[in-house]
């Protein structure tokens, strides 16, 4: 999935991820999250883009998520 997301830079992208995810291990979030920070890196833009994550299982964190997506349109 990390090089699906390289492909939108250099707009901003939230990754949102659950601590105790079963279907999207942490791990695996973390080695894509790595490789879309580089290529953003790469592009310029390492700020553009921004993980989120919520402490149970696979689901959007709205609250937390929307913190993060307001404050990078705001920026």
């Amino acid at each position: 999935m990390g090089d699906m997301g390289c492909l939108v830079a250099p707009r901003k992208p939230v990754v949102v991820n659950g601590a105790q995810d079963s279907i999207f291990l942490r791990p695996g979030v973390d080695n894509s999250y790595a490789l879309i920070k580089e290529a953003y890196e790469a592009a310029g833009v390492p700020e553009n883009c921004e993980p989120v994550t919520g402490p149970a299982g696979h689901r959007f964190y709205a609250d937390l998520s929307w913190l993060v997506v307001h404050k990078m349109m705001s920026d």
